[in-house]
């Protein structure tokens, strides 16, 4: 990595940091932090706090000179690895929220130790579609989700999904027959529905975390 905007994208892959949320937690404008990234901008006054906000050094940031993280400190503590936890109006929209997500936008927050799920959120559990109460799979009302953003899912997965006309997103599993996809409620109480054009996948479902 030879430039400021490739280390800066770099690290802010491996934090699972959008631009908007960077800019946020440094308190500057997201185009400021798109025009670092894209190469536009070569320097910037704010790149100490930028090195800050991702836990790396500022001399690795600025000059890609000596290691990206203290030489004390793991990189698996420094790298923030908390996601939203988020409802289901907000899951709804989240494609069109994700980079303009705030802090004040939910009260809680979920750490994770996995990297892949660090752009993650998380759902919890509302109802009893999905409780199937049988040996196959069964996720009960109060579960956490987590949930990693998509468009497209393959037959069998858990997904998040929203209708048209619905302010609330769901969660089903995803099925497909003769190249007909539907959503698949885990309890034969509720009704399978088939997917048309204007049905979006929000999200596949990782893992499940149960609360007792």
């Amino acid at each position: 990595m030879k430039t400021l905007s490739e280390r800066l994208t770099y690290a802010m892959n491996l934090a699972g940091m959008s631009q908007g949320r960077l800019a946020r937690k440094v308190g500057i404008r997201q185009q400021s932090v798109y025009q670092l990234c894209s190469g536009k901008t070569l320097a910037s006054k704010y790149t100490p706090h930028l090195a800050k906000a991702l836990g790396i050094k500022v001399q690795w940031l600025v000059h890609g000179e000596g290691d990206m993280y203290d030489e004390n400190v793991s990189s698996d503590l420094v790298a923030p690895k908390e996601i939203p936890v988020i409802n289901w109006k907000q899951a709804a929209r989240w494609p069109e929220l994700v980079d303009t997500f705030s802090l004040t936008d939910t009260d809680e927050w979920m750490r994770v130790s996995k990297p892949a799920f660090n752009d993650c959120f998380v759902l919890r559990v509302s109802g009893d579609s999905m409780d199937g109460n049988s040996p196959k799979p069964s996720i009960q009302e109060g579960t956490l989700i987590i949930v990693q953003p998509c468009s497209e899912a393959s037959s069998g997965q858990m997904v998040i999904a929203v209708l048209p006309n619905h302010e609330r997103a769901i969660f089903r599993q995803y099925v497909t027959e003769a190249d007909q996809g539907y959503l698949k409620p885990l309890n034969t109480q509720y009704p399978i529905i088939e997917i048309n054009n204007e049905c979006k996948i929000i999200g596949i479902v990782k893992q499940a975390i149960s609360e007792f």
